[in-house]
């Protein structure tokens, strides 16, 4: 076997051309100095965040939705909750074909719908049944295969231009989880809720151990209130900023009388607003 390192050229290599100065041994050890200690900053600048989190329990990264499991109540939810970009890019898809047909057509267009799964063999998280409403409601099938995948939950998407004066107006509120919608999660047990309200507003609600499971006489009384509280706050639905407001108000009311976490999103990350994150 050869010699593995190159041989050097006979004349020993390139020289140091006599009309430039040396170096100076003080300005190498600067520069090394320089170059170390900037990979070290830059190594605690990626290293402290994870510090945080083991030493302090600050700077919590987002919990994937796909490794969420079911928390005991709702302060043991995560602060924060991420869903694939991907995932995330179709859910404001689906709502922008939903408010283009609303405006279109009858101000609340059809919902869209899909059901969230877990592979089991893999872990991640699968959309499937992606439908649409045959009215302004749109319900998930919950149809699966248990034995390759785990039901997350639903994604739905929300539309209501009867507020807005003229009908066909640019302002698109983003209204909150409907007291059908909590029902329904409730009645079917679904892990994860999640409702893309507006072209950036989503909102998510998770079951925990202290969920309800409301009986079919406990879901109508509470679709009838909430109603009843709609109408109230936001002036028989007059009040474009009050009904908004009004379904936000009432979304945590219920997340918190029925033992849910609510989260307010963006792009696909929620942060925990009911019960209130404490930092």
């Amino acid at each position: 076997m050869g010699d593995p390192w190159p041989a050097l050229p006979k004349d020993g290599g390139p020289k140091h051309d006599p009309r430039l100065p040396l170096p100076r041994l003080v300005d190498v050890v600067a520069a090394l100095k320089h170059v170390v200690g900037t990979a070290v900053r830059d190594a605690a600048r990626l290293v402290q965040p994870a510090a945080d989190v083991i030493a302090n329990g600050v700077a919590n990264p987002p919990v994937a939705l796909a490794a969420l499991t079911t928390p005991r109540t709702p302060a043991d939810a995560p602060r924060e909750i991420s869903v694939p970009y991907a995932l995330n890019a179709r859910f404001e898809e689906l709502r922008s074909d939903h408010l283009a047909q609303a405006q279109a057509t009858d101000q609340f267009g059809k919902e869209r719908c899909i059901t969230l799964v877990r592979d089991k063999a893999t872990g991640e998280l699968v959309p499937m049944h992606e439908l649409v409403g045959t009215g302004k409601h749109c319900e998930p099938n919950l149809n699966i295969d248990t034995s390759r995948f785990d039901l997350v939950g639903s994604f739905h998407s929300h539309v209501n231009l009867k507020q807005v004066v003229p009908p066909i107006d640019p302002a698109d509120p983003a209204l909150s989880f409907s007291g059908g919608d909590v029902v329904f999660q409730s009645q079917q047990k679904l892990p994860v809720s999640i409702l893309q309200a507006s072209a950036d507003k989503q909102f998510m609600l998770v079951r925990t151990e202290a969920s309800a499971v409301l009986s079919v006489e406990q879901g109508a009384a509470i679709k009838a209130e909430y109603q009843r509280q709609l109408d109230h706050v936001s002036g028989g639905g007059r009040n474009l900023q009050g009904f908004e407001y009004a379904t936000r108000r009432l979304a945590k009311d219920m997340a918190r009388d029925h033992g849910f976490a609510l989260y307010e999103g963006k792009n696909g990350t929620f942060t925990r607003v009911e019960p209130e994150v404490k930092d």
